[in-house]
């Protein structure tokens, strides 16, 4: 094995392979270059072959711009993210474009804080517009699944797909603080 790419702890191979990014929207392109150049142009191909099938540029943005917060160690590496989340209402199962995840490191047997991301764009989910009813169906079913749930516009994550994820970020480390101080203030040993 000794010709074999050496594949860090990040899951990213450290050989630079050029990648025709020109069938993606100019602000995924633009997260792509970033995540390559921030390590002496780690192979994005693992990432790039991940979402070339996905549908919506929002999601595209708001995925690579999070890799790249995390790598450039911006925010909390132990930040966990799914794409396309299910999350049920009994009967239906939906899918939440991203869910992210944070355990508190003082209390890990306390479950995760979760945070749902939307990234809403009728542009880019062949405009469907659901029955209002549906719609309202489908809201309450996510907001039971996580602490909080993020709606964007695509044309916002679009815009500037750092500043959304930061934004969740944000709050999550701020969602921790809080039940912590909850469990003080109710007593509960912690």
């Amino acid at each position: 094995m000794l010709n074999a790419a050496r594949i860090p702890s990040n899951g990213l191979s450290h050989h630079f392979v050029p990648h025709d990014l020109a069938q993606f929207h100019p602000a995924v392109r633009k997260s792509l270059r970033k995540l390559q150049l921030l390590r002496d142009n780690v192979s994005i191909e693992p990432i790039v072959n991940k979402i070339a099938n996905w549908t919506s540029p929002p999601e595209q943005a708001y995925y690579v711009s999070f890799l790249y917060l995390t790598n450039a160690e911006v925010i909390d590496r132990t930040i966990r993210i799914a794409e396309q989340y299910p999350v049920s209402n009994g009967k239906i199962v939906y899918k939440v474009d991203f869910r992210l995840s944070l355990v508190d490191h003082l209390k890990p047997k306390l479950r995760p804080i979760t945070i749902l991301v939307e990234c809403d764009s009728e542009q880019f989910h062949n405009g469907i517009i659901e029955r209002s009813t549906e719609r309202c169906r489908r809201s309450r079913a996510i907001e039971r699944e996580a602490t909080k749930v993020y709606r964007f516009s695509g044309e916002e994550v679009l815009k500037n797909p750092e500043d959304c994820v930061i934004e969740c970020v944000r709050d999550l480390a701020r969602l921790i603080i809080d039940r912590r101080e909850m469990l003080m203030a109710s007593k509960i040993i912690f």
